[in-house]
């Protein structure tokens, strides 16, 4: 299939179930020039694919509304250089946010990570970040707020 052109790709609410497909057909990762991804309010299962990460033009993308598990690809992401805008909210993600979430909020400017399982301290730089202009992480009641604040070593 000639897919190295397509530049969106929109499948929100279908209905679709699985995991979002990583080889055969419609392989994400052959999509090189896609920009925007929205398979939100679908019933997708498994973990956030980090071959998302390797789209060197993805801008947006979106996975909110599903049934994915397991932790964010914080590292893969992180390295997603053209990436702006991350919706994973309204899923059963889990783990702790980690410094390379922090490093999203550099380069992104809306993150949405509201209404998952996430835990531990909320990075200061994720707070800080200079891009960032719509951050969510409402809904996770196990993130402890109590380190914000604090400077390292005090």
């Amino acid at each position: 299939m000639g897919l190295t052109k397509v530049r969106v790709v929109n499948v929100s609410g279908n209905a679709l179930s699985g995991a979002i497909p990583s080889e055969g057909d419609v392989d994400v990762r052959a999509m090189a020039s896609l920009t925007d991804f929205d398979a939100s309010n679908n019933a997708l299962v498994g973990a956030v694919p980090p071959s998302l990460a390797g789209l060197k033009h993805l801008r947006t993308l979106s996975l909110r509304g599903n049934k994915l598990t397991g932790t964010i690809p914080c590292d893969q992401l992180a390295h997603s250089r053209s990436l702006r805008e991350l919706d994973l909210s309204d899923n059963d993600l889990s783990g702790e946010l980690s410094g390379d979430v922090a490093a999203l909020g550099e380069r992104l400017t809306r993150l949405d990570l509201s209404r998952n399982r996430l835990s531990g301290p909320v990075p200061v730089g994720l707070i800080t970040g200079r891009a960032l202009t719509h951050l969510d992480i409402s809904g996770n009641e196990d993130l402890d707020w109590t380190s914000l604040g604090v400077r390292e070593g005090a």
